[in-house]
């Protein structure tokens, strides 16, 4: 009689049998498979929001620096080498020929666009000590692009101004 409740009791306690294992893990499997496209898609937006958001963060940077310190500052784009810094525009007096030399002193290290995406072309843009752009007629536009999918975002640099601000290209 014992035996006989002691495998009662067993029968009763609820488990998993294999099987229903197997069905969840599978049923896990699907979906993760159906969802893959859409989490590539959002890591590939990540990348190319953070390389706009560096990008335009060392921009206004610059920018503040220029106004604050009343001096030029540059930023360079490679589009080669997928980087970007900024200098400060110092001059130093050379009295061998007379004449003010370029000094430029490193404001923001060289940093790399993240894996993925390219600037769109190599330029310089230089921020006089009122803000405002130097040497240009128009608004600076140059886009970052994610390689995988295609999709570009603009960032634009308002010549009175020096305003930086960013949005995604329309084609």
């Amino acid at each position: 009689m014992l035996k006989l409740d002691k495998m009662k009791s067993r029968h009763n306690s609820r488990q998993f049998t294999l099987v229903e294992l197997l069905v969840v893990i599978g049923v896990m499997g699907l979906l993760m498979t159906m969802a893959m496209p859409q989490f590539s898609k959002m890591i590939a937006g990540n990348k190319l929001n953070e390389a706009v958001n560096k990008v335009g963060a060392m921009m206004s940077h610059a920018r503040s620096y220029a106004i604050s310190k009343r001096r030029e500052v540059s930023v360079t784009i490679d589009v080669s080498k997928k980087t970007y810094k900024s200098v400060i525009n110092e001059k130093i007096w050379n009295s061998g020929n007379g004449e003010w030399d370029d000094n430029p002193q490193p404001l923001d290290p060289e940093k790399k666009l993240p894996t993925g995406t390219t600037f769109s072309a190599t330029t310089t843009v230089t921020f006089r000590p009122s803000g405002q752009l130097s040497g240009v007629n128009a608004d600076v536009t140059f886009n970052i692009k994610d390689t995988k999918n295609g999709t570009t975002m603009d960032i634009t640099i308002d010549k009175y101004t020096g305003k930086v601000s960013y949005a995604e290209s329309t084609p």
